[in-house]
């Protein structure tokens, strides 16, 4: 009778164990204590650039046993640290969560922000606070997180920017500013924050009303941040779709530095740069095919030669003008406050990198010029060796030759007759916030025609009323039948020339349907 009672109460606690064992969150990232022991990591776990991945459920000791430290962070959590030479590995749990009847909720609870779900996949990183934020935040916006982060998806602005004040709050980066402030550092959570993603290849910093922003700045999936490691995380179509852009043009190389190096998983090939611009520059239609045809050959030749097979990577860019006829086309210019719209899509994180425009006319429904330049930092690069095939320029120029190009279209002068044109963006970041953080970087004041601007998102989502707003160009494109009969939308994301092309189309698409468009924002 007492071995039977005694074998109930390991079952018991077994099970009770099992069940607390089953409420971890998967790891995000390191804490360090000074209370931690050395203990050896499991020898089969692989150690990639920092990280070291644990596919599937993890077998940790009892976190009662030596070698575990506990580390409070509040709201009923305690994260268990188990530190080796390398790296640190953490397991959550929390007591019981209460429901409205008072029935505890179990593991499978919904998240209330990024973190992963229990036994998706497990990352241990670096120690230091800074390199341990950086990618934290890469993982809160990896394609893998993003797309089933509720909690984070809410707090994106239409231009893709969440608050660095929401992401401070996240409990494992409290842990890490918090650290930082125990050594001594002054600054704010937010400051530090932003300091530690600024030099991420995959984040993008702003400002907006004096609070610091993070987004994006291009796809990634969790397997690009941690080094090629393998993860056990579903895949998704959006992370397959980014692997089908792989190989697009490096615009960051092809402005004269590449951080990723041979890393990168972009084109580096100069002729492959130099043929996209050139077939840009002369697009299908804006001349006789015995001019834009070799054009096209020569492009589609390059990619061939580099095998890149994609259909985007080899995109052929066409003019953009209404198939209305020429009356019809009048009178809808007619009805429009400005005879010309300056379309452009800047790129860069830190600082602008590439400056592509389209002219349009609203007259003829028509473009009637374009322009392109590539833009050396300030700041960024200072010390790198920079890629000596790249023409770019400092921005100070670029501003320079763009204005010299409108006033031989006749658009800025000194008679004032700047105001028979606009500036037509995809959101308020370009032209809001980067300009004019470029021209105080490079000792210049903002051109008076950058002050006032369309941003074509807020008049696309006036006419095409939906449940959820039209966020970014593909929806737009998508929305308004400009994509191709996979869907797939035409051109490199993310490359300025093709997005520029992409938001005329959308442009275009908005004045044939007599939408009227004003200027949506000012300095």
């Amino acid at each position: 009778g007492g071995l039977s009672l005694g074998i109930c109460i390991c079952f018991f606690l077994l099970v009770c164990r099992i069940n607390s064992i089953e409420g971890l969150d998967a790891l995000d990232g390191p804490v360090e204590s000074s209370d931690a022991r050395t203990m050896k990591i499991e020898d089969t776990a692989e150690v990639v650039g920092g990280f070291r991945a644990c596919n599937g459920p993890k077998a940790w000791s009892e976190p009662s046993q030596p070698g575990f430290v506990q580390v409070p962070t509040g709201s009923n959590r305690t994260l268990f640290v188990q530190r080796s030479a390398d790296a640190v590995c953490l397991n959550a749990t929390r007591g019981p969560r209460r429901g409205r009847r008072g029935g505890a909720r179990g593991a499978n609870r919904p998240r209330r922000h990024g973190g992963g779900k229990a036994g998706n996949f497990d990352l241990v990183i670096d120690m230091e606070p800074k390199p341990a934020i950086q990618r934290q935040v890469e993982y809160y916006f990896c394609e893998e997180n993003l797309r089933t982060d509720d909690f984070l998806q809410r707090n994106l602005d239409g231009d893709g920017f969440c608050s660095i004040n929401i992401i401070s709050t996240f409990a494992r980066i409290r842990i890490f500013t918090a650290k930082l402030k125990d050594a001594g550092d002054p600054r704010t959570s937010e400051e530090l924050i932003a300091e530690a993603i600024r030099e991420s290849p995959y984040l993008e910093v702003g400002r907006e009303s004096g609070h610091l922003q993070v987004r994006r700045a291009l796809k990634y999936s969790l397997k690009d941040i941690s080094g090629g490691v393998p993860v056990t995380a579903k895949p998704s179509r959006a992370s397959s779709s980014t692997k089908e852009e792989r190989g697009a043009p490096c615009k960051y190389h092809f402005a004269g530095y590449c951080d990723r190096g041979s890393r990168c998983p972009n084109t580096h090939n100069m002729d492959y740069c130099d043929a996209i611009e050139r077939q840009w520059m002369n697009p299908i239609g804006s001349g006789p095919a015995s001019k834009t045809g070799p054009l096209v050959d020569e492009l589609k030749r390059i990619c061939s030669q580099l095998g890149l097979s994609s259909p985007s990577l080899s995109y052929a860019s066409k003019m953009v003008r209404s198939k209305l006829d020429p009356a019809q086309a009048r009178t809808v210019g007619e009805r429009q406050a400005f005879d010309y719209f300056v379309v452009i899509d800047i790129e860069g994180q830190h600082e602008i990198i590439e400056f592509p425009a389209i002219v349009f006319s609203t007259k003829g429904l028509r473009e009637v010029g374009r322009f392109h330049r590539w833009v050396k930092p300030v700041n960024l690069w200072r010390g790198k060796r920079l890629n000596p095939r790249s023409d770019s320029v400092p921005f100070s120029q670029v501003l320079k030759e763009f204005e010299a190009y409108l006033r031989e279209l006749g658009l800025v002068g000194s008679n004032g007759n700047e105001s028979r044109f606009a500036m037509v963006c995809c959101g308020n970041w370009d032209v809001k916030t980067q300009i004019p953080k470029q021209c105080k970087l490079n000792g210049m004041s903002v051109p008076s025609y950058m002050r006032k601007w369309v941003n074509i998102k807020d008049v696309f989502n006036e006419v095409y009323v939906s449940r959820t707003k039209a966020t970014g160009m593909k929806a737009m494109l998508r929305r308004s039948g400009l994509v191709g009969a996979d869907g797939a939308v035409e051109g490199v994301h993310h490359l300025g020339m093709h997005d520029t092309e992409n938001i005329t189309r959308i442009l275009l698409r908005l004045l044939e349907q007599n939408v009227q468009i004003n200027i949506t924002g000012k300095l």
